[in-house]
């Protein structure tokens, strides 16, 4: 099986092309761990989970387990340990693919090493002290210690993410295969053809565009982050700098900056206009989820939520997909009645549940 760690924020054509891709290149069914409802940044999805699960069954993917918020709101790092974690709790996993701006694994692993390096880490650590966001850090260290070809690859969002699945990866027995970008850059606002980017097409849907040319089923309900904007700042507003500190990836005066800022700040996009390395963001995020009291998010999840499982014409999976190694919140063997029957053996049968089953593509929601 090959693993795709994901937001599918919304499902569009890039991410059915990588998903079409890997299964032309590894002959293997496609797993997905896909963000909920939170994504990176600290955005709120622009359509449910379940929604986008269906999506990517509809359109290629064959499972779909969730990235547990926590994680999916965190750095480019912890995303990618925690996806790579699921991902290795299936058996059958033996290869990740992942799309980026660069496909030279070669190059990509020349980067991912450098993070052995001492002298990079005690530059990161420096430049971290001194101010700079760790993204900031990692690309001048890496720069200054090992030179421009690794620290170039540190320089475009998926790269820097392709860079974390390799170091996630590193000693695992699951091999990665890099899957060239195609269309549109990351945040370009312009379309190439049939592909548009996440971020851009999240902006039409949210002025009532039509992107149909751009995604293989426009989302039936789209989100408003604004409309939460009140409860977001009443929240930032009645925390501490204390509070602030004691929360994830909060550290080395942002705290401060922040309590400071959402005093004078009128909306969240303000807030985080004031910070280009988007931590605020990530931290809005944890505001909206009251997360104060969470987990912190180095810890690594402890099981894996299925949201979706493809099925043949009598709703039976493909013997390729094995089931995860430890505990998680289900997944469907023979349709509706098999998801419900196994659900009442599962450590946490109130947790939602997506099935999908037989040759029509009947989609089965169970909460």
């Amino acid at each position: 099986m090959v693993a795709i760690i994901c937001e599918f924020n919304p499902f569009h054509n890039g991410h059915q092309y990588i998903i079409e891709t890997a299964k032309r290149l590894t002959n293997e069914p496609v797993l997905a761990v896909m963000s909920g409802s939170f994504c990176q940044r600290g955005e709120v999805a622009v359509c449910s989970k379940f929604e986008r699960a269906a999506a990517a069954l509809r359109h290629g993917a064959d499972i779909v387990a969730e990235l547990p918020a926590v994680h999916a709101v965190s750095c480019a790092q912890r995303f990618a340990q925690a996806g790579v974690h699921i991902a290795k709790a299936f058996e059958s996993t033996g290869c990740l693919a992942f799309g980026c701006e660069d496909d030279d694994l070669t190059a990509l692993q020349a980067a991912a090493d450098a993070f052995q390096n001492e002298a990079v880490n005690r530059k990161i650590a420096f430049l971290m002290k001194s101010g700079a966001y760790y993204p900031q850090a990692a690309e001048q260290a890496v720069r200054e210690v090992c030179g421009d070809a690794a620290a170039d690859m540190l320089t475009q969002p998926n790269t820097v993410l392709a860079v974390e699945y390799l170091r996630a990866l590193r000693g695992s027995s699951v091999k990665p295969l890099p899957i060239r970008r195609v269309g549109a850059a990351h945040h370009s606002r312009e379309s190439c053809g049939s592909f548009l980017s996440a971020s851009a097409i999240r902006e039409r849907l949210r002025r009532g565009e039509d992107v149909s040319a751009f995604m293989p089923e426009p989302p039936s309900e789209i989100t408003f982050p604004p409309l939460l904007e009140r409860a977001v700042l009443y929240r930032l507003r009645t925390m501490t700098a204390a509070q602030l500190r004691a929360l994830p990836e909060v550290g080395e005066g942002l705290e401060n900056r922040l309590a400071a800022a959402v005093k004078t700040s009128r909306s969240v996009e303000e807030i985080i206009a004031r910070e280009p390395a988007g931590a605020e963001g990530r931290l809005c995020a944890r505001a909206r989820l009251f997360t104060g009291r969470c987990r912190a998010a180095k810890d690594l999840p402890a099981a894996g939520r299925h949201l979706g499982r493809q099925g043949d014409e009598n709703g039976q999976p493909d013997s390729r997909i094995s089931a995860p190694r430890h505990s998680c919140n289900g997944y469907c063997r023979a349709g509706v009645s098999g998801c419900q029957a196994l659900r009442r053996r599962l450590s946490h049968p109130a947790a939602p549940l997506l099935s999908v089953c037989g040759a029509g593509g009947q989609i089965d929601f169970l909460r």
